[in-house]
């Protein structure tokens, strides 16, 4: 008996965990069979990433089995210990971590006992929470206990129990054990050195990290598993009392480092503030081992396809139809985004459309994909929904609702189009016809990116109306806010009120996906009336018109020395004129045309042309008019001569004024 617990009080087992397990079963087999453990309550594993697992020795629960630790989920919102999961655990677990695809847990015994060989070697078991496999493959030259983490694409790596930390990786699909060499730190390389208890963790991102003691503190350290170098992220907090060190590590779902001690306390650090709180005091177990798993990384990937025709229907269904292709609309970023409204990652979207997000955890719930111009880190607030400059979505610019399990997820598509332009017209001047003729409009004209020029046979809405004509398609006057549907440009025509003036209205092009341009262009025709120039100014000679019994009327010039008449105007101009006046300040003669009860007001060139300048409305069918903006105050005079030269010369047959 005393030989017995002196082998398990021997110098050489100077690992915390090896000796208080087995000291434990030692003074199970001193006390016999009369001694009985009270087993809590167990359950088979139903292992999730989303928890994290801890090996005990002692504390509450407060009995330890024979074979092996116990392992309990651990609630790591306030460091206590849950449900135990299962027993029979073969062996004395020198690190455990959990397999994020088989969701079962592996672990390594430590050196020494019966079983391990010579030489000695760590053995390699997994444990489904009822009873633990053969033994999977060994280790050589074990030390007392080793490191363990589970990368995401299942591997486990470990190290000894020793200086030189040796990196050994295990791949359970083949079953087989690499090694690797020593992990090497190019700075603080004697701080290194001495860190002994410890463990491996592994983060969303597959970095792998490293927790241990130094100096009373938590020392954190990352290592790059390729090339094996360590690097110190920093030590941190106060861990004081004899025998007390780290014992464990592993990552919660939330992201944080949890971290146990050989005291029970819980800590956990943030690894993107590097801040470190105290979780729990109070866990009353040894942790002897901490585990958890991320779910194997999963990519998320999608398209964003111009929606020429928008057949998505601001859905996301039937974007892509027949030969449209993929876009970045010259810049755009497509963000994943956690429930918090945090970007997890980021993706410039390519100029063909692709995105993928490569790396990301599984099993997450309440994802969004939102596309964005805007940049954003990793960690930081999402930044709003938004497009490149004229382009316009025809699905929501944010996926929700997304769930990540453990299988790719694709065709995550987005629909966006570029709005058409509009081109704005001015065709060159052109003689108003005067009265209600119409004239052709210029062909109206835009371009889009999808669909190409824009003109006969496409859309166009007119957006506003000239002030100063009527617009007509085919025999119908337009209305401000028409579509024209199929445009045939013969049949856009325009009734320019008269005179010198120039006619606008605005009309914007429609694409084939029913969006217009919001910038819609002007069409400015500009209209003039024929102008040969102006009489000649104060002093001239006298003007009469002369209107024969069909009622045409003609202009004539009085030579007032000789009383001579010479006609001016080739033609008649337009009948029923009744009535004559020279204008000083500008030199044209006005008259009014009384045909009708909608007398028009008249302007007469040097050459007879008439212009009709507008109606008076209500006068009567002859109007005597002495002088229609009578010669000015220069030429009053000239007036009086005129009436008494006209009584003397002219025969009754002349209407004149």
């Amino acid at each position: 008996m005393k030989s017995l617990l002196f082998f398990w009080l021997t110098p050489k087992f100077k690992s915390r965990k090896f000796f208080y397990s087995h000291l434990l079963i030692a003074a199970t087999i001193i006390a016999g069979e009369n001694f009985q453990f009270a087993k809590p309550a167990q359950a088979q594993a139903s292992l999730s990433c989303n928890n994290i697992y801890v090996s005990v020795k002692s504390g509450s629960p407060t009995n330890t089995y024979p074979t092996g630790q116990q392992i309990h989920q651990l609630d790591w919102t306030n460091g206590t210990l849950g449900l135990q999961i299962g027993s029979n655990i073969t062996g004395v677990t020198g690190g455990i971590g959990i397999n994020p695809t088989s969701k079962l847990i592996y672990y390594i015994d430590g050196n020494g006992g019966s079983g391990y060989g010579s030489p000695a070697v760590g053995r390699i078991y997994s444990f489904d929470g009822s009873s633990s496999s053969a033994i999977l493959n060994t280790i050589a030259n074990p030390t007392t206990e080793h490191q363990v983490g589970i990368d995401l694409s299942g591997v486990l790596w470990t190290t000894k129990y020793n200086a030189d930390k040796y990196l050994y990786s295990y791949t359970p699909s083949t079953n087989t054990v690499s090694a690797k060499g020593s992990i090497t730190a190019a700075s603080n390389g004697t701080e290194w050195t001495a860190l002994a208890e410890g463990d491996f963790a592994f983060d969303k991102n597959d970095q792998m990290w490293f927790v241990s003691t130094y100096n009373s503190q938590i020392a954190i350290w990352t290592i790059n598993r390729t090339t094996r170098a360590a690097t110190r992220v920093g030590n941190y907090g106060s861990i004081t009392g004899t025998n007390h060190v780290v014992t464990g590590g592993a990552f919660g779902p939330d992201g944080k480092l949890y971290i146990g001690t050989s005291f029970g306390h819980i800590y956990k650090f943030d690894t993107t503030a590097s801040t470190l709180a105290t979780v729990s005091t109070t866990t009353g177990s040894t942790i002897t081992d901490m585990a958890s798993c991320m779910y194997p990384p999963i990519s998320i990937s999608g398209n964003v396809w111009r929606d020429q025709d928008n057949s998505a229907q601001n859905t996301f269904t039937n974007i892509k139809t027949g030969s449209e292709i993929g876009t970045n609309g010259g810049g755009l970023n497509a963000f994943l985004i956690d429930a918090n409204n945090k970007v997890i990652a980021s993706s410039v979207v390519n100029t063909n459309g692709g995105y993928s997000f490569p790396k990301i955890s599984g099993n997450q719930s309440g994802l969004r994909i939102r596309l964005s111009t805007t940049s954003a880190n990793v960690g930081t607030t999402a930044p709003t929904a938004s497009l490149p400059s004229n382009w316009i979505n025809t699905t929501p610019l944010e996926i929700s609702n997304l769930n990540a399990g453990t299988s790719n997820i694709t065709n995550q598509d987005f629909g966006i189009e570029q709005l058409p332009n509009t081109t704005a017209l001015n065709p060159p001047s052109q003689t108003n016809p005067g009265g209600t003729t119409q004239v052709q409009v210029a062909t109206l004209a835009g371009i889009d990116l999808e669909d190409g020029p824009l003109g006969s046979g496409k859309k166009f809405k007119i957006i506003t109306l000239p002030t100063n004509g009527t617009l007509y398609y085919g025999s119908t006057a337009v209305t401000a806010g028409q579509t024209i549907s199929a445009y045939d440009p013969t049949l856009l025509k325009l009734d320019p009120n008269d005179g010198t003036l120039t006619v606008s209205f605005t009309y914007a092009s429609v694409d084939a996906a029913g969006q217009e341009d919001p910038t819609p262009a002007t069409v400015s025709m500009a209209f003039t009336i024929p102008d040969n120039g102006p009489f000649s100014s104060c002093p001239a000679p006298a003007y009469i018109s002369q209107g024969a019994s069909n009622n045409a009327v003609k202009l004539y010039s009085v030579d007032l020395s000789g009383g001579g008449l010479s006609a001016i105007s080739t033609d008649n101009i337009p009948n029923g004129i009744n009535g004559i006046g020279f204008n000083q300040k500008d030199g044209y003669i006005y008259g009014m045309n009384t045909s009708s009860t909608n007398a028009k007001l008249l302007r007469l060139d040097k050459t007879g042309v008439a212009t009709e300048l507008g109606t008076v409305t209500g006068l009567p069918m002859v109007v005597t008019m002495l002088v229609m903006l009578i010669l000015m105050v220069c030429c009053m005079w000239l007036w009086a001569i005129l009436q008494q030269f006209m009584v003397l010369i002219l025969p009754p047959s002349l209407q004149i004024i």
